[in-house]
């Protein structure tokens, strides 16, 4: 970063520093919620406009539990495969998640509401 040359004065609580590297986490957070805001707002389009409405209930409600599910993997193995309340919880939350999309498939099936 350019904070960091020999040219600027030597504060000793180094606010530039933080202050740029605050701004560096703020914009990776943007880049890693993309991809799922994306995923979101695909899923609701598809959900309300188009033909089965399974589909982006399907996006939305197994998307997310298969990301979640991968990262926590991900996170167990790296720890040695030691099962934390965290991991536990996101596999718990991803479990209900797809136990509610098939619930919730049967009643948006167009051969149900007719």
């Amino acid at each position: 970063m350019l904070c960091r040359d020999d040219r600027t004065p030597n504060d000793p609580t180094n606010a530039q520093f933080r202050r740029n590297i605050y701004w560096v986490e703020q914009s990776v957070r943007v880049l890693v919620a993309t991809p799922f805001v994306i995923l979101f707002s695909f899923g609701v389009c598809c959900a309300t406009l188009s033909e089965p409405r399974t589909l982006g209930f399907a996006l939305v409600l197994v998307g997310y539990p298969l990301a979640l599910v991968l990262g926590s993997m991900y996170i167990w193995k790296k720890q040695g495969w030691r099962m934390t309340k965290s991991l536990v919880m996101s596999m718990a939350l991803s479990f209900l998640s797809v136990q509610i999309f098939t619930i919730v498939a049967v009643f948006i099936d167009p051969a149900v509401t007719r």
